[in-house]
């Protein structure tokens, strides 16, 4: 916009991608709407952005069950202050999947939140720190069948991959591994 900020648009195909319909305006706010990340599964559409509108940045998400031709109202999947950032998502099934990088652990670190949806995305359930105070960020989240995997970097004692797996389709995960394991970055 003029103004300089940014909005969060969709456009979908009913054709496989040869022809496109209008754009939809999916953020539509006078704030700094960023980071926009899309997954779907069967005909639902799922949209998750980091947006300021809200006061701070925060993770908001809106779904589409008609395989984006329209979208429901937004939900705020983070709610929390200070900020809230670099949403990633990922669904299969009736399961949606987000993390995102979040300042509001100690108000001056960021770890990796997460969340999940069993109901399409109607609704989520709480949100899960993984990372555990550790100053990380960079979350990145991959499925496979009832498998969630989870990696992040941290920069408690130098600069470390970390990763966390759930074994049952992300409603609770197993410890924390350090993967690269070594003194630097």
């Amino acid at each position: 916009g003029p103004s300089g900020d940014q909005d969060v648009f969709s456009v979908a195909s009913t054709d496989g991608g040869k022809n496109f319909g209008s754009p939809i305006n999916l953020s539509n706010n006078p704030r700094t709407s960023e980071s926009p990340k899309i997954a779907a599964s069967g005909g639902n559409v799922y949209v998750a952005w980091a947006d300021e509108s809200p006061g701070n940045f925060e993770v908001l998400f809106k779904r589409s069950t008609d395989s984006g031709a329209s979208f429901e109202s937004t939900k705020n999947l983070s709610n929390n202050p200070p900020d809230s950032l670099s949403p990633k998502i990922k669904a299969s099934g009736n399961n949606v999947y987000v993390v995102w990088d979040d300042e509001s652990t100690l108000g001056v670190i960021t770890d990796v939140f997460y969340k999940r949806s069993t109901n399409n995305g109607a609704s989520f359930g709480s949100i899960k720190n993984l990372s555990g105070n550790n100053n990380a960020g960079s979350g990145k989240i991959a499925i496979s069948g009832k498998n969630v995997y989870v990696a992040w970097e941290s920069v408690v004692g130098g600069s470390d991959v970390f990763f966390k797996r759930s074994t049952d389709e992300g409603a609770s995960f197993g410890s924390t591994k350090n993967l690269s394991n070594n003194p630097g970055q």
